[in-house]
C-alpha cells in the first residue's frame, strides 16, 4: 500500500511505503526529516 501525501500546505506530494512497524515509520520520517507536529494530508491511496 501507498499513500499520496502532501506535506504541510505546500504542494509537496510524495508516495511511501505503508510500513508495518511503528519504528520504521519514524525511521522514513526521520529520514525525510519530516516532524509528526507538521500536519500532513492523505490524499489518495494507491494499492
Amino acid at each position: 500500500m501507498y499513500y499520496l501525501i502532501r506535506y504541510k500546505k505546500e504542494n509537496f506530494d510524495f508516495f511511501f511505503k505503508r510500513f508495518k512497524k511503528s519504528l520504521e515509520k519514524k525511521n522514513f520520517f526521520k529520514s525525510k526529516k519530516i516532524n509528526k507536529k507538521d500536519k500532513i494530508k492523505i490524499i489518495d491511496k494507491i494499492k
